[in-house]
């Protein structure tokens, strides 16, 4: 995305200052390091976009109250749009190809392959350290690259998504701690199906979260 300029504030280091700030960290306050005179200048833009919650309830509130509230105490237009999970992949391809979009973007992959159109998510980092204590193991792995050392995305939340089994059925069939692999899961299921006639569901989807156990980190990353 372009470098757009804003009574000499840039575009990329206004998205770095909305993103250590207030938005980031869920608060309400405005963020310290913004002055007067650029807090009265012509308002910017902030575009948001993340994907449609499974609480309808929840983008309400995000859209309407929490994103409006911030916005006018930091005299920001904040513009959140929401697409389908399955087409967020398709859409971050899109947007980096024509260099532009939003400034603020949630995946629920680490992003990787869009590190160089990324701006470097350490000083939020460090912003959210300052208040609420050091990130867990797994945010820091899953955002940052060693080789570049640089942080290109922000993970503000993860989700454990683990395997669901009938304990009675899978210790009749030799497995009292369910199935570790896949080929305990098929003979496993083979033999419960045999036994007393129940199926095996085995739930698939185009999405992180939903493939099976697994912890799947969100992230915030924003593009150039």
């Amino acid at each position: 995305m372009g470098r757009k300029k804003h009574q000499g504030l840039s575009r990329r280091d206004f998205v770095k200052l909305a993103g250590s700030g207030a938005l980031a960290l869920g608060a309400t306050s405005a963020p310290a390091f913004l002055s007067p005179e650029r807090a009265a200048a012509q308002q910017k833009t902030l575009k948001i976009l993340q994907w449609s919650h499974f609480v309808p309830a929840w983008d309400t509130w995000f859209n309407n109250t929490f994103t409006k509230e911030w916005g006018q105490k930091n005299n920001t237009n904040v513009i959140v749009d929401n697409i389908n999970l399955v087409d967020l992949s398709a859409r971050a391809a899109s947007e980096v190809s024509a260099k532009k979009g939003h400034d603020l973007f949630m995946f629920l992959s680490p992003p990787a392959a869009y590190e160089q159109q990324t701006i470097d998510m350490t000083p939020v980092y460090q912003e959210v350290e300052k208040k609420h204590g050091k990130k867990i193991d797994l945010a820091h792995k899953s955002t940052y690259n060693p080789k570049t050392k640089r942080y290109y995305a922000f993970s503000d939340a993860y989700t454990p998504d683990p395997g669901n089994w009938h304990r009675d059925w899978w210790t009749e069939v030799g497995y009292p701690k369910g199935p570790d692999t896949y080929d305990e899961l098929l003979d496993g299921a083979r033999k419960i199906r045999q036994k007393n006639g129940h199926p095996c569901g085995l739930g698939l989807a185009q999405d992180a979260p939903f493939c099976g156990p697994s912890a799947a980190p969100s992230r915030m990353s924003t593009a150039t």
